[in-house]
Protein backbone atom coordinates (compact mmCIF):
# COMPACT_ATOMS: atom_id res chain seq x y z
CA UNK A 1 0.00 0.00 0.00
CA UNK A 2 2.86 2.53 1.09
CA UNK A 3 4.44 1.68 -2.22
CA UNK A 4 0.99 2.72 -4.32
CA UNK A 5 1.15 6.08 -2.01
CA UNK A 6 4.72 6.66 -3.40
CA UNK A 7 3.76 6.01 -6.94
CA UNK A 8 0.78 8.39 -6.43
CA UNK A 9 2.85 11.03 -5.39
CA UNK A 10 5.28 10.82 -8.54
CA UNK A 11 2.27 11.38 -10.79
CA UNK A 12 1.37 15.09 -11.81
CA UNK A 13 -2.12 15.77 -10.97
CA UNK A 14 -4.20 15.11 -14.19
CA UNK A 15 -4.92 18.78 -15.85
CA UNK A 16 -5.97 18.05 -19.58
CA UNK A 17 -7.23 21.83 -20.11
CA UNK A 18 -3.57 23.08 -18.70
CA UNK A 19 -1.72 20.52 -20.50
CA UNK A 20 -3.86 21.23 -23.74
CA UNK A 21 -2.94 24.99 -23.46
CA UNK A 22 0.68 24.16 -23.29
CA UNK A 23 0.21 21.97 -26.09
CA UNK A 24 -0.88 24.81 -28.45
CA UNK A 25 1.49 27.20 -27.14
CA UNK A 26 4.50 24.70 -27.76
CA UNK A 27 3.01 24.22 -31.03
CA UNK A 28 3.07 28.42 -31.78
CA UNK A 29 7.14 28.15 -30.64
CA UNK A 30 6.79 28.20 -27.18
CA UNK A 31 9.80 27.13 -25.79
CA UNK A 32 9.13 27.51 -22.04
CA UNK A 33 5.84 25.54 -22.61
CA UNK A 34 7.72 22.31 -23.75
CA UNK A 35 9.90 23.08 -21.02
CA UNK A 36 6.92 22.89 -18.64
CA UNK A 37 5.72 19.99 -20.26
CA UNK A 38 8.89 18.21 -19.96
CA UNK A 39 9.25 18.72 -16.62
CA UNK A 40 5.51 18.03 -15.30
CA UNK A 41 5.76 14.30 -17.26
CA UNK A 42 9.31 13.61 -16.89
CA UNK A 43 9.07 11.55 -14.08
CA UNK A 44 5.62 9.92 -14.53
CA UNK A 45 7.00 8.79 -17.75
CA UNK A 46 10.06 7.54 -17.12
CA UNK A 47 8.60 5.56 -13.71
CA UNK A 48 5.72 3.80 -16.68
CA UNK A 49 8.44 2.42 -18.98
CA UNK A 50 10.36 1.09 -15.75
CA UNK A 51 7.76 -0.70 -15.25
CA UNK A 52 6.96 -2.72 -18.54
CA UNK A 53 7.22 -6.02 -18.08
CA UNK A 54 8.70 -6.30 -22.14
CA UNK A 55 11.84 -3.94 -20.99
CA UNK A 56 12.87 -6.55 -18.97
CA UNK A 57 13.73 -8.64 -22.03
CA UNK A 58 14.89 -6.15 -24.12
CA UNK A 59 18.40 -5.46 -22.38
Amino acid sequence: MAKDMEREADQPTAFPDEDAALMLRVASGDESALRDLIDKWKNPLINFFLQVPALDRIG
